[in-house]
């Protein structure tokens, strides 16, 4: 599994991006994202790459897949390399 590093990058990642619209930008809630990233790095951790993980996790957490799924992966990935 990912380390808490990397996991609190995704988490910062997903609160920018904010791709299920939580207005937590708007309302400075930092944390939306910790449980759904710590969910995606154990499904990480079972050799799933990232648009999959990003697929069942979210439709686990919010019953829906956000919009350009594919554009937001590659996006987080943008952000968690660089």
């Amino acid at each position: 599994m990912q380390d808490d590093e990397w996991i609190e990058r995704l988490s910062q990642a997903l609160f920018e991006q904010d791709p299920m619209h939580t207005c937590c930008v708007e309302n400075d809630a930092y944390d939306e994202y910790d449980g759904v990233a710590l969910s995606i790095a154990r499904r990480l951790a079972q050799s799933d790459n990232l648009e999959h993980a990003l697929a069942v996790i979210f439709q686990r957490y919010f019953e829906a897949v956000p919009d350009d799924l594919a554009g937001l992966a590659a996006r987080i990935e943008s952000r968690l390399q660089g």
